[in-house]
């Protein structure tokens, strides 16, 4: 990211004071009585920054002041500097400030900037605010680097420098906090920081709130492998955003960005935030419409999977997979991509990749072969390095007794370019987290995280193939706000038939945020599976709740049933009769207000699709132990609405003045749920609830367009598939028909006990077709 030359601050005062005043964006504040006195502020209503005459800054929520500063310190040489030195510390003593403006990917700035010495090593803060945006950027920098700055006692060691770095105390220690932690990138939520620890490991991006959904966001804006947030014990339990806390020294040039990003609600402000940093670095949103594997049905064979190291009696894997194939065309499975997992290449001793390549005993026609015998793309699994790699004899890997690393891009070009060549559709990089714990040159070098991921990235990019991370930890997933390559990401743990890893909604947000589709994982769409290689207590009680949720995740569905044992009928509500997925606009995540203490004590999640002015919302509900109410501002709504249960064929008002309860359920067995389609009511009582046979019963890949009112709509498919759709309606149509044909009337049934108008219709040869209600 290159910035502007910064304006000397007179000049970008004289640019900007034309329309930023005192009470504007930026302002310089005269002495305050009651504190210590500003040299410094800047922001907007929602999130406004002071810097006080001391050195000290804080960070205000709509007037309210959420974070006080700590004191900036560093970790160099073996030593702490800190601008208020304590016990064992040194001073970081400094040397001048600076006043100025510019322009960056986020838009115009200006910014507070200061000089630091520790012992004779450079250190510089500064603090960019936007005009116009409720964004602000602190960044610190090392003009000629840092030497011995890592800390003592190994393991995951916080941060080694402290800047933006905040007390622990006052409105922090009263505000709900959330963050991701983790393989997978799992949740983590309390009060006032308790239980937050941060690292290399989570604590990104952090999500602060208050009982009215005020909302703070900050996270790295750069340098995601090297960057955390952590408490700092050795610095009184602060939380300080720095450089993480094992790199051995950081080089020259260095500079690491924080964000704070402010909105209402978590969900909004969190894709505000995600779409600041795609800004940033210039990624698109996007990325998974045009990936195949994003849009249509595949088959996948990973852990959870019938066949994860498994295989048809006295056949290899490509016997399987023809025989599987088979079944599939047989039984009018409309799959689009297979995936292979990990169980056809070579291994080295230690379980990590000795070379990618089919092994003879799995595939005697190698990947090519098995490409040849399926007709269709596929996803390539892949894990760490072992240290005895083949490839460490063609290209240069950084070796230790645990893992290797390739260090230099022609490998990964090397590698995509020939895979590419016999089917590779999507490169699998799994195992993300073992391979940074195992290599310790990606946690002691400040660069080689990172650039092992956009090195990866870049080849696929350069040659058209798409990337899922798999098993990330939360700074892999904003990794890949640099990287257009990567367009999917697993949010879940491993599937094993009954196991929950249904619970997707809150990684899923993080995902969404960041312009990625997530991807749930695997599945049975059959209870009983037998001779599975789970042993025979194995089965799947919440096969449609795998199949809701891998659905409403807007990110691939991939069941992975044995041959013959495929729920057609149940798997064929997640597509069109060619495989398209039918999906939502945004993927199921948690309301809003279950970020908070008294928010749901379950699973309550929302997607959604909009046409026009209306919103259709999908509302999830599973495994409450507490009765929940669920109200239209719950969806962020104020239309009137009706809910539709699509098992029950029921249609309930749904407005402030008729919310819904949603009952708790402790039975055993399958996990209870209830699925509720929420569509606009129009003024004349007519809703229009989509196609009620299908999961996701109103989306763009089957409705062009859809009238305000709900009496128009243009559905699009294949030509002869059938398509039945449901109105809630107060009274029978005066008729049905197909625009532009008025001979042809659409025939229709109306049950006056539940007021649904019910018309099935079957896509003409041009595979699109307009129906038009004539009401009463």
């Amino acid at each position: 990211m290159k910035i502007r030359k910064p304006l000397r601050w007179g000049l970008a005062l004289l640019l900007l004071g034309a329309s930023c005043g005192r009470g504007a964006w930026a302002a310089d504040v005269p002495v305050v009585a009651d504190v210590t006195p500003l040299v410094w502020e800047a922001g907007n209503a929602l999130l406004r920054v002071r810097v006080h005459q001391d050195g000290g800054y804080s960070v205000l929520r709509d007037g309210d002041e959420w974070l006080t500063s700590a004191p900036t310190a560093l970790h160099c040489g073996g030593q702490w500097y800190s601008a208020q030195p304590g016990a064992g510390q040194m001073l970081l003593k400094p040397t001048g400030t600076q006043r100025a403006g510019g322009h960056d990917a986020l838009g115009e700035f200006i910014s507070y900037q200061q000089a630091w010495d520790a012992g004779g090593t450079e250190f510089q803060t500064s603090i960019r605010v936007y005009r116009g945006s409720p964004t602000v950027v602190f960044a610190q920098g090392f003009p000629k680097g840092a030497q011995g700055t890592a800390l003592t006692g190994g393991g995951d060691a916080g941060v080694l420098s402290a800047f933006p770095c905040f007390q622990v105390a006052g409105r922090l220690q009263t505000l709900r906090y959330f963050t991701y932690r983790g393989t997978f990138a799992g949740v983590q939520r309390g009060t006032g920081l308790e239980g937050f620890a941060g690292g290399t490991d989570g604590g990104v991006p952090l999500v602060l709130l208050d009982p009215a959904l005020h909302t703070v966001v900050l996270s790295p804006l750069n340098r995601f492998k090297a960057g955390a947030q952590a408490r700092v014990w050795d610095l009184g339990g602060v939380l300080a955003c720095g450089v993480q806390g094992q790199i051995e020294r950081v080089p020259a040039g260095f500079t690491l960005e924080t964000i704070f990003t402010a909105g209402q609600g978590v969900t909004d402000t969190l894709h505000g935030w995600g779409s600041d940093l795609l800004a940033y670095h210039g990624k698109r949103r996007g990325g998974p419409e045009r990936d195949d594997t994003v849009r249509y049905l595949g088959y996948w064979t990973d852990n959870g999977a019938y066949y994860y190291y498994h295989t048809e009696p006295r056949k290899n894997y490509e016997e399987t997979l023809r025989d599987m194939r088979a079944d599939h065309v047989r039984a009018g499975i409309p799959f689009h991509y297979y995936q292979l997992d990990s169980w056809w290449y070579f291994k080295g001793p230690d379980g990590g990749v000795a070379r990618w390549e089919a092994r003879p005993d799995v595939f005697p026609d190698g990947v090519a072969g098995v490409h040849r015998v399926l007709g269709l793309p596929l996803v390539m699994h892949n894990r760490w390095w072992s240290p005895g790699t083949d490839y460490a004899r063609r290209f240069p890997f950084v070796t230790d007794g645990r893992s290797a690393v390739p260090v230099q891009f022609p490998f990964w070009e090397y590698l995509m370019a020939k895979n590419k060549r016999e089917g590779m559709r999507v490169y699998e990089q799994d195992w993300l987290v073992d391979q940074f714990h195992k290599a310790a040159v990606l946690r002691r070098d400040a660069l080689a995280a990172g650039d092992w991921l956009d090195n990866m990235g870049r080849a696929a990019s350069e040659n058209g193939l798409t990337i899922q991370y798999c098993m990330p930890l939360p700074a892999d997933v904003l990794q890949s706000s640099e990287i257009p390559a990567v367009t999917q990401t697993r949010v879940s743990g491993d599937y094993h038939p009954g196991n929950g890893q249904w619970r997707i909604g809150a990684t899923s947000l993080l995902a969404w945020a960041l312009g990625l589709a997530p991807f749930k994982d695997t599945f049975w769409t059959t209870a009983d599976e037998p001779g599975s290689p789970y042993g025979p207590k194995a089965r799947e009680p919440n096969a449609e709740l795998e199949t809701l949720a891998s659905a409403l995740s807007a990110g691939p569905v991939g069941p992975g049933d044995a041959i013959g044992q495929t729920n057609v009928s149940l798997l064929m509500k997640v597509c069109r009769a060619d495989g398209l997925l039918l999906k939502p606009d945004k993927p199921a995540t948690p309301i809003d207000r279950w970020f908070l203490a008294d928010g749901p004590d379950g699973e309550v999640w929302d997607a959604d699709t909009d046409f026009g002015p209306n919103r259709w919302h999908y509302m999830l509900a599973a495994d409450l132990k507490a009765p929940y109410t669920l109200r239209p501002d719950d969806l962020h709504t104020q239309t009137p609405c009706v809910a539709f249960d699509p098992d029950a064929q029921s249609v309930m008002g749904f407005d402030a003045a008729h919310p819904l309860t949603l009952a708790a359920d402790r039975g055993p067995g399958a996990v209870p749920f209830t699925y509720l389609v929420i569509a606009p009511r129009s003024p004349d009582g007519w809703a229009f609830l989509g196609e009620t046979g299908k999961l996701v019963t109103v989306s763009r890949q089957r409705f062009a367009d859809i009238a305000a009112d709900g009496s128009r709509v243009t559905l699009r498919g294949v030509p002869g598939e059938a398509v039945t759709l449901q109105w809630s309606a107060p009274a029978p149509p005066a008729r049905l028909q197909a625009d532009g044909d008025n001979d042809r009337v659409i025939p229709w049934t109306y049950d006056p006990a539940r007021h649904l108008l019910t018309a099935s219709v079957t896509l003409p040869p041009r595979g699109a077709m307009t129906i038009q209600v004539r009401q009463p």
